[in-house]
């Protein structure tokens, strides 16, 4: 018996412009990304371009409103959130690492239907996930505690 598609199921492909962030110095990258549903929770898989190892994957639970990255476990940070309208309809939320230690990531800056929009390291590199280029924004979103509503 044939069955139909469930478009739903389906993968869906995006594209970002990525700046990359090393002492405020950025570096321009192009990631794609894939979102998909699995099991409960939605699969987001980030690949550069230019660098073949340099992927990003993690789930998010919306029912736990949690992302679990790398083993990790990050969750909503409060009630600060980060409006860009000309990104999302939707706000961004603060997400930080539920068990922090010295050179833990984050906090991720993340809404579900956009995906990423800033990965803070520690002791590495910023990584703001732009739909197109936008070095003001990439840089605004560098120091991202201007841009906090409640």
């Amino acid at each position: 018996m044939l069955s139909a598609c469930n478009p739903s199921k389906t993968p869906k492909k995006y594209k970002r412009v990525t700046y990359v962030f090393v002492v405020k110095d950025a570096k321009k990258l192009h990631y794609e990304f894939t979102k998909a549903p699995i099991e409960g929770m939605v699969q987001y898989k980030y690949s550069c371009k230019e660098f073949a190892d340099r992927g990003i994957s993690f789930t998010y639970s919306k029912e736990q409103e949690s992302i679990i990255w790398l083993g990790e476990v990050f969750k909503i940070n409060s009630n600060q959130q980060i409006m860009l309208p000309r990104l999302s309809k939707k706000p961004f939320k603060i997400y930080d690492i539920v068990m922090p230690y010295s050179d833990a990531s984050g906090p991720l800056i993340f809404n579900p239907d956009y995906g990423l929009l800033v990965l803070y390291n520690s002791y590495g590199p910023v990584l703001t996930f732009l739909k197109n280029e936008d070095s003001t924004l990439a840089e605004q979103l560098y120091d991202f505690e201007t841009l906090i509503t409640e």
